[in-house]
């Protein structure tokens, strides 16, 4: 993969991420549900698993961050 795909990726991948992690920070999930990965992070690290894991055909995947923010 070309690094400025990759990277491409990850901004796309950040603003689809950034709105509902935002929106949901401050109610309360169900994380009864299946996941096929979960990600704890949402750093450059964290959103590159995310990216990969999607690549890669995991369907369900759950990036948990502390702040309000990606990043």
């Amino acid at each position: 993969m070309i690094r400025r795909e990759f990277l491409a990726g990850l901004t796309g991948l950040s603003a689809l991420v950034a709105a509902p992690a935002i929106s949901f920070a401050q109610t309360p999930m169900n994380l009864g549900q299946q996941w096929d990965v979960i990600v704890i992070g949402s750093g450059l690290a964290g959103l590159s698993a995310a990216l990969s894991a999607s690549e890669n055909g995991a369907d369900r995947i759950l990036v948990i961050e502390k702040l309000p923010v990606l990043g």
